[in-house]
């Protein structure tokens, strides 16, 4: 779900009034943003969590755009 993340990010920030070094950054942070485990989508765990990943990811791509927008930088190597 990373590109799920990055691209929500990438538009939240957009959306809300972002410029173009707004929206970097928030690709950036999205990018090196905690994964997602594995471990709840495959069987014999696969459960309930399996299809929170999608509503997961857009709602971190959110936060992220938010911390931009408020000058958080992004992460120069990403």
């Amino acid at each position: 779900m990373i590109f799920v993340r990055v691209a929500t990010a990438a538009m939240a920030t957009q959306l809300l009034g972002g410029d173009v070094q707004q929206v970097a950054a928030a690709q950036s942070q999205a990018w090196v943003d905690g994964a997602a485990l594995r471990c709840y989508r495959h069987a014999l765990n696969a459960g309930s969590r399996k299809s929170w990943a999608a509503g997961d990811a857009t709602s971190r791509g959110v936060f992220l755009a938010q911390l931009s927008l408020q000058g958080e930088w992004g992460i120069p190597e990403h």
